[in-house]
């Protein structure tokens, strides 16, 4: 039996801010198709039987936002009971939400990433809401930064903020278009500087995985343990090996997590894309 397995869930599509950055950008009517959404019992006893069949399984909840899903919180009351659940959040909910999740979810199995998107949400609200967490005992809590251009002047500042609140800070490398230039490879040296001078005081961990952001990894035909080790679920149930086959092509599905005959690689495999920008630590 494989140990150590991840999944990573994009519970649905929507999201109530609209970032330029965001992988969606342009996208949102087209992927708002795509959004499934089935009772809450199916899934949580389809998480219940992964939970069975696999040890030390962590769940990584993304989206769009998971607080505008419907019936998140006890979801998670549900999921935090049975596996360790990672969840990432622009902290745009109610302080309402945020006391029924802090008194009804087990916070002990819960770790938090808070994006702040300062096109869209103010500082001192957002830092408000991200220190009530902590001290009511949220303690595994980030905050994100995606190093769009036009963000990166601030950076240093916002860091400079969230460090002085004992909040720990990740830089997430931007990739995508911006001003008909593509990135992360359209980096100036000057950014690629401020980039890398905004990691020196994280874990070795995180140094290396914004390096390899920054660098993008060529992949095709190296093995890797997406599918085996790690899965990506769609909201409609679907598993691919990673994000890149969920986005790009059929090819990398390993099945559907309602089926009750589902299960993971039993070997890694080769990668037959050429680049890999997100799972590359699962690249042997």
């Amino acid at each position: 039996m494989i140990q150590n397995i991840e999944f990573e869930w994009l519970v649905h599509y929507k999201c109530n801010y609209r970032c330029p950055y965001c992988f969606f950008d342009g996208m949102w009517e087209t992927v708002d198709e795509r959004n499934k959404y089935f009772p809450l019992e199916k899934w949580t006893e389809a998480w219940g039987k992964i939970a069975k069949s696999y040890k030390n399984v962590r769940l990584l909840i993304t989206g769009g936002e998971p607080f505008c899903y419907p019936c998140f919180l006890e979801l998670l009351k549900v999921l935090s009971k049975r596996i360790s659940v990672g969840f990432d959040t622009n902290l745009s909910c109610s302080k309402k939400i945020l006391i029924d999740f802090i008194n009804n979810v087990d916070i002990t199995n819960v770790s938090l990433g808070l994006s702040f998107h300062p096109l869209f949400a103010d500082f001192d609200v957002f830092l408000e809401k991200a220190l009530f967490l902590k001290k009511n005992g949220v303690s595994n809590i980030c905050i994100q930064y995606v190093t769009y251009p036009p963000q990166l002047e601030k950076m240093k500042y916002f860091k400079k903020r969230f460090l002085e609140n004992g909040l720990y800070f990740i830089p997430l490398p931007f990739r995508g278009s911006y001003n008909g230039n593509e990135y992360p490879s359209a980096h100036t040296e000057e950014e690629m500087k401020i980039v890398y001078d905004s990691t020196m005081d994280l874990s070795t961990e995180h140094k290396e995985r914004v390096k390899k952001h920054l660098i993008q990894v060529r992949s095709k035909d190296r093995l890797c343990k997406a599918g085996q080790s790690y899965a990506r679920v769609d909201n409609d149930g679907t598993v691919y090996r990673c994000a890149r086959y969920a986005m790009n092509s059929d090819n990398g599905k390993i099945g559907n997590l309602f089926d009750s005959k589902f299960k993971l690689y039993d070997k890694p495999y080769s990668c037959t894309q050429e680049i890999c920008p997100c799972e590359f630590r699962w690249i042997i």
